[in-house]
């Protein structure tokens, strides 16, 4: 079963349709009384037509809580900026862990305020080596703004690599 499929069955489910109504939903949405046999644009059809009559899918959060730390926020953030410049080159949290691992010794979550900004200081001077001043600015931007300016000259700042390090 796909996970389409799983949605709309738990779609159904929360909408409290019975079998029976949930087959003349069917009928009236794509002309068949069963998901079976039906592509993926019958299956989104039925989804949007689900969402249309009260279905709001939750969203599942399945790795671990984010570190609520301001710091570590500000690490997360600077990282993440940074591999949308072409700077970092994988932007998982298991990368950014093993990073912040290989600095302190210690995971994002149990740093210390103190090895969190030496974390700050080590990617400062990793952007400095970055040779597009624009994209060092944007990213040290992240230092002092809440959120990390999406675009640069008015194109999104994904690609274009600064740096030769490889994480």
């Amino acid at each position: 079963m796909s996970k389409l499929i799983g949605m709309i069955h738990m779609a159904k489910a929360r909408l409290g349709m019975d079998d029976e109504t949930y087959r003349m939903f069917l009928v009236d949405t794509i002309g068949k009384n069963s998901l079976r046999g039906t592509n993926s644009r019958e299956q989104w059809r039925v989804m949007e037509e689900l969402k249309r009559r009260g279905f709001a899918p939750q969203a599942i959060h399945k790795g671990a809580r984010l570190v609520d730390d301001p710091q570590a926020k500000k690490v997360r953030a600077l990282w993440l900026t940074m591999a949308d410049c072409g700077i970092v080159r994988d932007r998982s949290e298991k990368a950014l862990g093993t990073y912040v691992r290989r600095i302190t010794g210690r995971g994002l979550a149990d740093a210390s305020t103190k090895q969190l900004s030496l974390v700050i200081e080590t990617l400062k001077r990793w952007l400095d080596r970055c040779d597009d001043p624009r994209k060092r600015e944007i990213c040290l931007s992240v230092l002092k703004e809440q959120d990390a300016p999406p675009m640069l000259d008015g194109l999104p700042i994904i690609g274009g690599g600064c740096g030769e390090v490889r994480h």
